[in-house]
């Protein structure tokens, strides 16, 4: 009993990883949020109430309050329970149970946070005291970046001194995993040996000490050059990186590109031309000695001049340009490179080139016209499917396939691509949406880089009268609870069509649909039996039966159930009073869907010697109109006592008084519980009795606290 303080230190915790110290006791609770934790009993445990073990309710909303998080005192911490932490069988006396708590820092220092534990030991919160502290290495360069003095070509600059400092504000060692080259030329530049393992620092570096390693700088051409030096170790902002550039001595070209694909080319065409641009990014002329075309497939490729021919000679800065095209000499994979060479640091430079010589497409069609079934007025019939095959050795580009009327015949399906490779084949779905009787025509064109394109295929079809479902009642309105109901579903009566309809129910979840017979012709009818209404959670159960005939969809019929029910809704729903004094709650009766009819009101748990009244006993309701009424509990002295398992004490006794109503057409065939029931289920167990509802009656808890 009372409430006990306790102290957790979990002590320095290195970032970014976890520390765990395991407390005894029952059901944590976040620092930020009041909660009370509601255990089942044996007998909830054993049925559909299990999924509530551990499930935390905030009284102020009433809602659930997500397991296994502290929200943190500190933005920089987070304090975690794991979700097995939660109990649903309490502890024996002279036993002891388990909590872990884990603190995952992200910022050095010290911080607290509290574990608070209800428990029915005494009406007071347990605490737990939790402080931690977080400590990390902290990583300064000097400098941040270096910059070399321009330097000739080829040759090595002196080396430039970077130190690596563990502070300050450091308080751990720091761990190097890594000290190495990126960027855009890391090859340009390179870490001088020394005493250590990258330059004079080694894996560790003590808090507060140093090391340093020298770069330098060898360009191997002319013009800007960059890279950085990645430190990668286990602080917080790691990598931490030093940027290195400098500029070297000489001519550089550069390229626009390092390869080309032409892609599929006929055999006998000619490709578009491609323009390589060659550029001087260095700092002195760039003497050119020739640009030439070798490679296995050579001849299949060709220069030509481009806007800015290139000449023996280019100054920094400047460019000059080529244009290459492609003529396959044979169907397949062709390639070739081109090579300029030059007195640039890297020449020769290069520029791979690849192409595919294919052949002419053809398009080949599995038919030439297509003739649809004869359907319905508004319906739609099953799909007609053309095949498309390349029968040709080059790739079929399709640009377009387009239906002369969509609404009549529409593309249903499409699994044809832009591009159709040889020997391979893909399909096209018309169907069939007649608005008038009789037969109607359209065409379906398929245009492509076929030589014959576009081609044409003729479509056709016959309308004949419509042939929907229909149910003389669309809409139900049962009393809540009711499990079976029944409707009628037969053609239109202005159908003419006499298929087979096959009938099935779509979106009826949890309710089942019996169907007798499944399978229609019209005129006749069949009956849709529904089963398990008594299932439905909701006010109502809207489903579609749909009709398949095999040649077309029906349309589908819409039908819903509504479900005809009340609910109360009580101010206060608690009230405390001096023995002796009354105490009133005013309560609203809410009917849902069309409930009508004369309903009748009780209360009972009236204190000994008091009594309760509810004001008036019989309303009608209808309309979906509330109905206000009044509850009155007369108490005298202190006569009642407390009911079994409720709070202790010698000046505090509570009673529940429990508001029912039944409906004098005695209609209502299910079991329920009014909201606040559940909340005071979880807060204090009712005594008793009081758990099962009859049928045909609600019943609304109120709780009522007298003083002595």
């Amino acid at each position: 009993g009372g409430t006990a303080a306790l102290l957790a230190a979990l002590g320095n915790v290195p970032l970014p990883s976890a520390a765990n110290q395991e407390f005894c006791d029952f059901v944590p609770l976040s620092p930020t949020i009041r909660a009370f934790a509601y255990v089942p009993t044996a007998a909830e445990r054993s049925g559909d109430f299990s999924a509530f073990d551990g499930l935390l309710l905030d009284p102020s909303t009433g809602l659930a309050v997500p397991g296994g998080i502290l929200s943190p005192t500190s933005p920089f911490w987070a304090w975690r329970i794991p979700a097995n932490a939660f109990r649903t069988t309490g502890v024996a006396s002279g036993a002891s149970c388990s909590i872990a708590v884990s603190a995952a820092p992200t910022a050095t220092g010290p911080v607290s946070a509290q574990l608070q534990i209800a428990n029915n030991a005494s009406s007071s919160l347990l605490t737990v005291d939790l402080t931690a502290n977080g400590v990390a290495p902290v990583v300064t360069l000097a400098p941040a970046s270096v910059t070399f003095a321009d330097t000739t070509v080829g040759a090595t600059s002196a080396g430039q001194t970077v130190t690596l400092i563990n502070g300050p504000g450091s308080t751990a060692a720091l761990n190097i995993a890594s000290i190495t080259l990126a960027g855009t030329n890391p090859g340009d530049f390179a870490i001088v040996p020394g005493n250590g393992t990258w330059g004079n620092c080694s894996a560790t570096l003590a808090i507060g000490a140093s090391c340093t390693f020298d770069v330098t700088f060898t360009p191997a051409v002319g013009g800007a050059r960059s890279a950085s030096v990645t430190i990668t170790d286990d602080a917080l902002d790691s990598p931490q990186t030093v940027s290195l550039s400098g500029t070297g001595l000489g001519p550089a070209a550069t390229l626009s590109t390092t390869s080309i694909d032409f892609g599929n080319v006929n055999l006998g065409s000619t490709s578009g031309a491609q323009l390589v641009t060659v550029t001087n990014s260095g700092t002195t002329t760039l003497n050119i000695s020739g640009i030439s075309l070798a490679g296995t497939n050579a001849g299949d490729f060709a220069l030509t001049a481009g806007t800015s021919p290139c000449g023996t000679t280019l100054a920094a800065n400047a460019s000059c340009d080529f244009n290459l095209t492609f003529t396959p000499g044979a169907v397949g994979a062709r390639s070739a490179s081109v090579t300029i060479t030059d007195d640039a640091g890297d020449s020769p430079q290069s520029i791979a080139l690849l192409g595919t010589g294919v052949g002419a497409p053809q398009l080949t069609l599995s038919a030439t016209s297509l003739t649809m079934p004869t359907t319905p007025l508004n319906l739609i019939c099953a799909p007609r499917t053309l095949t498309l095959t390349n029968t040709g050795n080059a790739d079929l580009a399709i640009s377009s396939i387009v239906s002369s009327d969509n609404t009549l015949f529409a593309i249903s399906a499409n699994t044809c691509s832009a591009t159709l490779a040889a020997a391979a084949s893909c399909d096209v779905s018309v169907t069939f949406h007649p608005t008038t009787t009789g037969t109607v025509t359209g065409t379906l064109t398929i245009a492509s880089n076929d030589p014959g394109s576009p081609a044409v295929v003729a479509l056709s079809g016959t309308g004949q009268p419509a042939c929907p479902l229909a149910s003389a009642t669309s809409t139900q309105r049962l009393l809540r609870g009711t499990d079976r109901t029944s409707f009628e579903v037969q053609p239109n009566a202005t159908c003419q069509a006499t298929d087979q309809i096959r009938l099935a129910c779509v979106g009826a979840n949890p309710a089942t649909c019996t169907f007798t017979p499944g399978t229609i012709q019209n005129p006749q009818k069949s009956l849709l039996t529904m089963q398990g209404l008594s299932g439905v959670t909701g006010n109502s159960l809207a489903f579609q039966v749909t009709g398949t005939s095999p040649d077309y969809i029906q349309r589908t019929l819409d039908l819903a159930v509504n479900f005809a029910d009340f609910w109360f809704t009580p101010y206060p729903t608690e009230k405390t009073v001096a023995s002796g004094e009354p105490a009133t709650f005013a309560v609203t009766m809410v009917p849902i869907n069309g409930l009508t009819g004369r309903m009748n009101l009780s209360c009972t748990g009236a204190p000994a010697g008091g009594s309760c009244i509810v004001t008036p006993s019989s309303v009608n309701v209808a309309n979906n109109a509330p109905v206000q009424v009044q509850v009155q509990v007369n108490t005298a002295g202190n006569a009642t006592m407390p009911p079994a398992g409720s709070p202790q004490g010698p000046d505090l006794r509570w009673l529940v008084i429990m508001l029912g109503v039944a409906t004098l057409l005695a209609m209502l065939l299910t079991r329920r519980r009014a909201k606040g029931m559940a909340w005071l289920d979880r807060v204090i167990p009712a005594p008793a009795g009081m758990r099962r509802i009859p049928a045909a009656y609600f019943l609304l808890p109120l709780l009522l606290l007298i003083l002595d």
